[in-house]
C-alpha cells in the first residue's frame, strides 16, 4: 500500500489546482458583475465617448475598484490561497517531478468554471483539442516521473545553492515575474479592468499573464517547499 501512496499526493494536488481555478474565476465574475452594475447605473455619455476618457478619470476609476471588492472577489481570493496551501500537503506523498505537471490542471478546469461562472464560450475544435493535448502530456509526464527520490542533507543543499546556475535560475524567475506583473498591471489600468476595451492581441497577452504567473509561482513554490521538506526529513533522521 505504501508504494502507491504517491496517488494520494496526485489527488490532493489536482483538487488544489481545481480550487485555484475556481478562485480565479470567482474574482473574474466579481469584476464582471461590478462592471455590469456600473454600466446599468450610469449609461455612457456619447459626447464623452467621442472625446475619450481623461487620464485622471481612469486613475480615479482604478483606485475606486481597488477600494471596493465584492463578496465573490473575497471568496475567490481565499479559495485561491487556501487551495494553494492545500496543494502543499501533496509534497508529503509524491515527488516534485510528478506534481509539477499537474499545475496545468488549473487551466484545464478553467474551461469548466469559465463557462459556468462567466459564460465564456468553449470551442471543441480549438479549446477541446488543446485541452486534450495538455491532458495527454500531463498523464505521460506523471507515468514517466520517478516515484521516489534521493534527499539532500543541509550541506549538500547549501552547496547546490552556491552554484552559479542557481543564481541564474533565481534571477530569471524574479525577472520574468516582474515583467509579467508590470505588463498585467499596465493592461488592467489601460482598460480600467474591462478587457473588452483592449485589442485582441492585448487581451491575449493579458490572459496569458494570469496563466504565466500562476505557473511560475506555483512551480517555484512546489520546488522550494519540497527542498525544505527534504532537508528537514534528512536532518531529523
Amino acid at each position: 500500500v505504501m508504494t502507491l501512496i504517491w496517488i494520494l499526493g496526485l489527488v490532493i494536488y489536482t483538487i488544489g489546482a481545481f480550487g485555484e481555478s475556481l478562485g480565479a474565476n470567482l474574482q473574474r465574475m466579481s469584476a464582471r458583475l461590478e462592471q455590469e452594475k456600473a454600466d446599468e447605473a450610469e449609461p455612457p455619455d456619447p459626447a464623452m465617448e467621442e472625446v475619450g476618457p481623461h487620464q485622471d478619470e481612469e486613475v480615479s476609476y482604478t483606485e475606486d475598484e481597488e477600494q471596493h471588492r465584492g463578496p465573490y472577489w473575497h471568496a475567490g481570493f481565499w479559495c485561491f490561497v487556501l487551495s494553494g496551501i492545500f496543494m502543499s500537503f501533496a509534497l508529503f506523498f509524491a515527488t516534485t517531478t510528478m506534481l509539477a505537471p499537474l499545475q496545468l490542471f488549473m487551466f484545464m478546469s478553467n474551461f469548466l468554471f469559465a463557462r459556468l461562472l462567466n459564460n465564456e464560450v468553449f470551442n471543441w475544435g480549438t479549446d477541446g483539442v488543446a485541452a486534450g493535448c495538455v491532458a495527454a502530456g500531463v498523464i505521460m509526464s506523471v507515468i514517466a516521473a520517478p516515484k521516489g527520490e534521493d534527499n539532500l542533507d543541509q550541506d549538500d543543499m547549501l552547496h547546490t545553492m552556491q552554484h552559479f546556475t542557481f543564481f541564474v535560475w533565481a534571477g530569471l524567475v524574479i525577472f520574468f515575474i516582474s515583467c509579467v506583473l508590470i505588463v498585467k498591471k499596465h493592461l488592467l489600468r489601460k482598460c480600467c479592468e474591462d478587457p473588452e476595451k483592449l485589442t485582441e492581441g492585448e487581451r491575449t497577452v493579458l490572459t496569458m499573464s494570469y496563466g504565466a504567473l500562476a505557473g511560475v509561482l506555483g512551480g517555484t513554490n512546489v520546488t522550494l517547499t519540497k527542498c525544505s521538506l527534504n532537508v528537514n526529513d534528512h536532518h531529523n533522521t
